[in-house]
């Protein structure tokens, strides 16, 4: 056997000597590791160890899982995001290490049949500042071993905190809306009630003989600190290959968050200096998984009629900056990082007001940076900040 090889190969080649199928996960993000390779240089050890063997040993096995594949769960879920993942090899995750919740008078609907009650449960948690992952588990009584899973959704999803504050907030209908509001004495608005942005994924990364395993991600400018956190829905909908199922009922699952919260920390950036006088930095600090720049800005260096006519070629030119970048004192380049609360609004004063996260995290510790935006002139903002 050549040297070469160490242990995460031979457990690989010891499963491909009797199956023939690669499971579709490992497929999926081979390739879209791939796709961006200009990006993730020097990928093929992650590919191996993180995404082959992490998140694929749970489908190798035929569903066993443990702690290392579910924080592999986490870093398919935030694909492209470096700083979540750096935040899980540092070990920041909380393991709820909890058994399956049974849900009150709950029913599968499918067609004309009805299925047993599911049960569910939280394996692990990450969250900072700016982003909120979550590993669901669901035991599936009497499911088809054949019946093949395609996409999952939870229509009406309330996370709260031991400080009621709202994480998040969404409902499939408006009366689900305002009997929340009425409920808890909250004005019906119309307007966003939580932290969470609004944005969403879930992804199915396991689909075994009797539970599945999916993920859920969403994110905030500004997430508070919790310590625990009450997660409540009452409708799971499976879509699957022989149709929709839906399972009703009401989850109530409460997490211990303490062990991971006791980590968390949060590093303000002050400005040194901006070769730009109409730019302002009204926001940047460094979390757990992510740095998240806030600035205002009428820059000559800027053109706003690009903006406003929006029938150019170039991607670039429809936007304010592009290409931006941190460089530390060493040196080190951290990349814009893949996130919904990037992007841009226009104040009523005509200025712009834009948002960018990074994937500088508290672990890179770092005290002086600079950061290079690009404008749609194809001229250069460098922002010099230390850490206070």
């Amino acid at each position: 056997m050549n040297e070469n090889y160490d242990e995460l190969d031979l457990m690989m080649f010891d499963y491909f000597k009797t199956n023939n199928s690669v499971p579709n996960l490992i497929t999926e993000k081979i390739n879209t590791t791939f796709n961006n390779n200009e990006k993730h240089i020097g990928i093929i050890g992650t590919i191996k160890k993180v995404i082959i063997t992490i998140i694929g040993i749970g489908a190798i096995t035929g569903g066993i899982v443990f702690a290392d594949e579910i924080k592999g769960f986490i870093m398919y879920l935030f694909d492209d995001n470096n700083g979540v993942n750096k935040a899980l090899e540092n070990e920041y995750v909380q393991n709820t290490d909890m058994d399956y919740i049974q849900s009150n008078n709950s029913s599968v609907f499918t067609n004309a049949e009805i299925y047993t009650d599911a049960e569910l449960k939280v394996d692990y948690i990450i969250m900072d500042d700016y982003n909120l992952g979550i590993v669901f588990n669901m035991k599936l009584d009497h499911k088809p071993s054949e019946e093949k899973i395609l996409d999952i959704s939870i229509p009406n999803l309330i996370i709260t905190d031991e400080n009621n504050n709202i994480i998040v907030a969404e409902f499939e209908n408006t009366e689900k809306y305002l009997d929340y509001c009425k409920t808890n004495n909250i004005e019906a608005n119309y307007r966003n009630i939580a932290y969470a942005d609004g944005s969403k994924k879930i992804k199915l990364v396991e689909d075994n003989e009797d539970n599945i395993i999916f993920t859920y991600k969403t994110a905030s400018t500004n997430f508070p600190k919790s310590n625990n956190l009450k997660i409540s829905l009452d409708k799971i909908l499976l879509n699957t290959a022989e149709g929709l199922k839906n399972y009703v009922g009401k989850w109530e699952i409460d997490t211990d968050l303490s062990e991971m919260a006791d980590k968390r920390v949060s590093n303000v950036y002050s400005v040194v200096e901006i070769n730009d006088e109409k730019t302002q930095v009204t926001k940047a600090i460094v979390s757990m998984t992510n740095m998240q720049l806030e600035l205002i800005t009428d820059s000559e260096k800027i053109d706003y009629n690009k903006l406003k006519e929006r029938n150019y070629q170039r991607l670039n030119d429809m936007l304010l900056f592009h290409d931006c970048y941190i460089k530390d004192e060493n040196n080190n380049i951290y990349e814009m990082s893949n996130s919904s609360v990037n992007g841009y609004e226009t104040l009523t004063d005509g200025k712009f007001r834009y948002y960018q996260t990074f994937d500088l995290t508290s672990y890179d510790n770092t005290s002086n940076i600079e950061i290079y935006l690009i404008t749609n002139k194809d001229e250069q903002i460098v922002i010099k900040l230390k850490k206070e």
